[in-house]
This record gives C-alpha cells, sequence and structure tokens, in this order.
C-alpha cells in the first residue's frame, strides 16, 4: 500500500496531475482507498478527497454502453439493430448498435474541428456526416459514434439522456454523486479541469469537451461527473458480471462486452488498441505488466481510468484532473497510471 501511495505521490510530485483518487478492491467493504495532492498546484487549494468530484471525460462512453446493454437485456434494444431504421435517417447503411459500440462505424469525424459551430450545426454535422469505410471494416475511436448512440437511446425510450441515464443505471448502483451538468452549489466540491482559452475562464463544474459544452453537457461520450466510489460501484457491475444488489444487465452480454468480435478489422487507433462493447481490451501500455489477459479498461481525457481484471476479481479506479491547469502530454499521463496500476497488483 505505501508503494501504491509513493508512486501516486510521484506522479503529483512530477507535475502530471495536481491531485486524485485511487481505489481498488474487489468490493465496497474491502476497498483500499488513496487520496492525495489537491484540485491545484497551489498550496493552498483545496484538499483532494475521496467525494472529490472529477469530469471523467470519455468514461461517459462506459456508463452509455452499459446502459445500452442493459436495454438490450431488456430486449427493448438489439446489438444488430441498424441505426438507420431507430433515427429515420439514411446516413449510416448497415451501421449497428454493435458497431457504435466497438468503434467499427466508420464514423470519423473530428468533434474538435467543429466545436465553434452551434449546438444544432454540430448535431446536424454528427447525423449527416457518412462512414469513411465500411461498418466493422475499421477501428476508429469515435466520439461521434457515442454521440450518436446517445440519441438512439434517447429515441427508443422517448426520454432524454441525462434523465434514461439516472433512472435506469444510476439510481441501481447508488451512484448519487454521478450526474451530468453537475448543479452550481456543489461546485466547491468540483476539481477544475482547465484554465481554457476558448472560453476565456477556468473549467469547473462544466463539461471540459468542447463540443459537448456547446451541444448542452448531456452526450452519449462525454458529460458525466463522478467520484472514486461512484466509479467503482460501476466497475463492481462489470467485475460481478452484470450484477448489483440484482442482476441489471445480462451475464451472456458481459461476457460478450469484453470479446474481439472484429479480429480482422484495419486499426487506425493509437497502440493498436482492440474494443468490445465500450472498453478497451488488455492493453498493457495503459494497464501494465501484470494484469490478465482477460482485463479490461478504459480512460477519460480530463484523468481518470477504470480498469477492471476478472481474473484477479480486481477493480482499479484512479481519478485526478490531469489537465488542470493546462494539458500535458497524454503518454506521460499513461504511463503514469501504468506504474500506480502495477503497484496495486504487487501490493495484493
Amino acid at each position: 500500500m505505501s508503494n501504491v501511495l509513493g508512486t501516486f505521490n510521484n506522479s503529483i510530485s512530477e507535475k502530471v496531475f495536481p491531485g486524485g483518487v485511487v481505489m481498488f478492491g474487489d468490493s465496497l467493504e474491502n476497498a483500499q482507498v488513496i487520496t492525495s495532492g489537491r484540485f491545484s498546484y497551489n498550496a493552498k487549494s483545496t484538499e483532494t478527497t475521496k467525494r472529490t468530484i472529477y469530469d471523467i471525460a470519455s468514461i461517459t462512453k462506459i456508463y452509455t454502453a452499459s446502459l445500452t446493454l442493459l436495454l438490450i437485456s431488456e430486449k427493448r434494444l438489439r446489438i444488430y439493430d441498424k441505426i438507420n431504421s431507430i433515427l429515420y435517417i439514411s446516413t449510416f447503411p448497415d451501421v449497428t448498435i454493435k458497431h457504435l459500440l466497438t468503434h467499427t462505424s466508420g464514423v470519423r469525424l473530428s468533434l474538435s474541428s467543429i466545436k465553434d459551430l452551434s449546438k444544432e450545426n454540430i448535431e446536424k454535422a454528427i447525423l449527416t456526416t457518412k462512414p469513411k469505410t465500411a461498418p466493422g471494416a475499421s477501428i476508429y475511436y469515435s466520439d461521434p459514434g457515442y454521440f450518436i448512440l446517445g440519441k438512439v437511446l434517447e429515441k427508443v425510450t422517448g426520454e432524454r439522456l441525462n434523465v434514461l441515464m439516472d433512472k435506469y443505471l444510476l439510481q441501481l448502483l447508488k451512484a448519487d454523486s454521478t450526474f451530468f451538468n453537475p448543479p452550481k452549489n456543489i461546485k466547491s466540491k468540483i476539481a477544475p479541469s482547465e484554465v481554457d482559452m476558448w472560453r476565456g475562464r477556468k473549467i469547473q463544474g462544466e463539461v471540459h469537451n468542447e463540443a459537448a459544452y456547446k451541444l448542452g453537457g448531456v452526450t452519449g461520450y462525454a458529460g458525466l461527473f463522478s467520484t472514486a466510489d461512484d466509479l467503482f460501484k460501476l466497475g463492481l457491475l462489470w467485475l460481478n458480471k452484470g450484477k448489483y444488489d440484482k442482476q441489471i444487465i445480462s451475464e451472456d452480454i458481459i461476457s460478450d462486452a469484453s470479446t474481439n468480435h472484429f479480429p480482422r478489422a484495419t486499426n487506425l487507433t493509437v497502440s493498436n488498441m482492440r474494443f468490445g462493447y465500450g472498453w478497451r481490451l488488455h492493453n498493457k501500455l495503459r494497464m501494465g505488466r501484470f494484469a490478465s489477459k482477460t482485463s479490461f479498461e478504459f480512460t477519460g481525457f480530463t484523468g481518470p481510468s477504470l480498469h477492471i481484471d476478472p481474473d484477479n476479481k480486481l477493480v482499479i479506479v484512479i481519478v485526478n484532473n490531469r489537465t488542470y491547469p493546462k494539458r500535458g502530454e497524454r503518454e506521460v499521463w499513461w504511463n503514469a497510471h501504468r506504474l500506480i496500476t502495477e503497484e496495486i497488483y504487487r501490493s495484493i
């Protein structure tokens, strides 16, 4: 445990991030929790605690994927349902729910390139940009794909994504500190994510991703805020094969979610990443030398990571605000998480 803390503190000293929380174990009762650092590098800034709330950026995608699989378990959706037939558009011929989940839809629009457009025009650009490759032919990490998936969930249920997420997933996980667009009265509990030149102010309590901000803060690919404790609960849902107090997602679907369904797809992602349903599959660059081959993980641009290792009965959560006051090199951050993760394995 002391080596985990030491490695974590080294990252703070090296200014990979100003502070954060590490939480690991196989249950809430047995979880080990480490907190260190502050909201910023200012020695007078707020100290980080277990209840500090972070912008979890792309880990929002894992919540969206989990919600999708929950609805599939309830037979309100099917993994092979075609997007065009649900959204009543013609942009995505033969693209299915499965392609969106696995980043194999062929949609390759950069949302940062359209962040200066209005909400309506960003949405229009996403929904009218045709795939660049045939569905299933290539792997390309796609924010637009998960925006589209969020729209599919809204269409199928008739409810806004934030309402849907809370009603069908967050309440079941007792995740009371996870939400889109946090209320202003808890801003002091939220770690700032960046001093943003584009918005001309410090970003604290509003979504860091620029396009998601223009879209109103509620999207399938980014926008959620959470704590280490709540992320750990999501991890337990997956570690326990879709069960949290009761069976929420079918065990068979959970098993499918950690499978590479498109092994022959051309990989256009960083470091040859492969995806299951939402998750990045075993990747030593992020997960270190000791993670089992059945392990899977995901990260958010602002600093958080969630790591599941079924063989070792282990959930690892690392949350921090590595983009504050400005975003550094991602490779430095990935390396820090890998070293922390390896020390956790040594400690158990």
